[in-house]
């Protein structure tokens, strides 16, 4: 278990076939096998099945008493299919504190992780357990997805029961926590699943670079399965460092790193469905998230028929240029992003709809904004901008510029200390005058309310543009 797990339900241990290996596991011998070895030597050995990890109810500050009870896996329920599950309320009281035994591995540490069980009906206990589900079914809970969206049955037509097994696997792994990819294999043995093809390091890149070898035909094949007439798609780029030697691996590259970090990256695109929130397709390339010249060409190997599906692509502007925009329009493609502020366009319909908005714009209740659509043309495409604006955005964003303002007039106070100080900084903000009096030069502000209402005059306004 991990600090992040809430432990809801427990099992009673069963009082046959059950043994314990060390201090924090449970398990239950399959079989027993035993081998003559030259020189009369016998060779026994046993296949275990592990069921679940060992709980510790917590007496007082220091004492601990083991229980009968313990956290089961998936193969406890395989095993023994009638044994009941209780919650952990039902067996110590509300408010009850337990911990599973963790094996100490590595540098010394505590050898318990606590999980304290809040006060909770039924009803509570069981929504828990379905936001936190307990490590040992993180696999169930993969498994059944992967097969209830087809993913399953896809992968194994084309990698195989074995890979397949190990993808859905390292899926759990994965979303379980923070793991690195070398403690898979420990993780698999943990929860009786017979995955051992990660032993070495070799065996890792071996496996992943056989997997490159089926990639193209398993994007092409869900992309089919995915993608529907008339979607929305979601179309996001992001980057990701890399340890990678970029010797041996052609989509690494360094460039504009939002961490800092001095590592060259590669660029994941992910397609999502708008509706569903199911991913469509998924592309590397080189380069970095400032690189927008593989847009067009991602974009229509994610979606071959798009123009012919009419389908809607919503994307961020910063990962396009005009060009694209151009070309996907010629190409019938709608599309929808965001209009930056600070362009000339942006201020061109705040112009417009200044003082308007309110009195004749349209109200969504929902969204508790108000709308103006302008026909305008943006990056030579002739487009509708969909122009919001929100009170509260509003409040927000004017309350930040205000603090501007009274943070220069602080600054302009100590201008008469500092004569030589720099004045060009304050002017956006104040009005400033300098008065010399007999060879004395001093310096009076007070905050422009023309500049503050110029500056805010974008406040609680954003705009999305659609093309037509």
């Amino acid at each position: 278990m991990t600090k992040n797990n809430e432990i809801t339900y427990i099992a009673k241990r069963p009082a046959t076939k059950t043994k314990r290996d060390g201090d924090h596991l449970y398990y239950v011998v399959e079989y027993y096998r035993t081998e003559s070895k030259s020189g009369n030597s016998i060779y026994a050995d046993s296949k275990r099945r592990y069921i679940g990890r060992v709980v510790k109810k917590k007496l007082n500050n220091e004492e601990y008493e083991h229980t009968d009870y313990f956290v089961p896996n998936e193969i406890f329920a395989e095993i023994f299919p009638e044994a009941k599950l209780y919650t952990v309320e039902e067996i110590f009281g509300d408010g009850a504190v337990i911990d599973t035994v963790k094996k100490t591995r590595g540098r010394p540490r505590s050898n318990v992780s606590r999980s304290s069980i809040p006060k909770s009906n039924k009803k509570q206990a069981v929504r828990t357990d379905i936001e936190k589900v307990t490590s040992p079914f993180y696999h169930y809970v993969a498994k059944y997805l992967s097969e209830d969206i087809g993913l399953n049955s896809l992968l194994l037509d084309i990698y195989g029961e074995k890979s397949t097994n190990t993808l859905v696997a390292l899926a759990a792994f994965y979303h379980e926590g923070s793991n690195a990819v070398r403690r898979f294999e420990r993780w698999a043995k943990e929860h009786n699943l017979d995955e051992d093809c990660f032993s070495t390091s070799q065996d890792i890149s071996k496996f992943f670079k056989e997997l490159d070898q089926g990639i193209d035909d398993f994007r092409e094949e869900w992309a089919m399965l995915r993608s529907t007439p008339n979607m929305s798609v979601i179309y996001d780029v992001t980057s990701h460092n890399s340890y990678a030697d970029k010797t041996l691996n052609e989509f690494v590259e360094y460039g504009y790193s939002r961490g800092d970090a001095s590592l060259p990256q590669m660029n994941f695109a992910l397609l999502i469905d708008q509706d569903t929130g199911m991913p469509v397709n998924f592309d590397l390339f080189r380069g970095n998230t400032n690189d927008v010249t593989h847009f067009k060409h991602s974009f229509n190997k994610l979606v071959p028929t798009a123009s012919e599906n009419n389908v809607e692509v919503v994307c961020d502007s910063g990962c396009t240029s005009k060009e694209i925009f151009q070309e996907l329009d010629k190409d019938r493609i709608k599309f929808t992003t965001l209009l930056r502020e600070g362009t000339n366009l942006f201020d061109e319909c705040v112009d417009q709809v200044y003082g308007k908005i309110i009195p004749q714009g349209k109200y969504l209740f929902s969204e508790e904004v108000y709308t103006m659509v302008l026909p305008v043309e943006y990056c030579g495409v002739q487009v509708d901008a969909t122009v919001f604006y929100s009170h509260e955005l509003c409040a927000k964003e004017t309350k930040v510029i205000s603090n501007k303002f009274l943070k220069a007039l602080k600054a302009a106070e100590e201008l008469n200390k500092n004569p030589n100080k720099e004045l060009k900084k304050l002017e956006p903000y104040l009005n400033i005058k300098q008065i010399e009096v007999n060879g004395n030069v001093s310096i009076e502000c007070e905050i422009s309310e023309e500049k503050f209402k110029e500056q805010t005059k974008h406040c609680g306004i954003f705009v999305i543009i659609n093309s037509v």
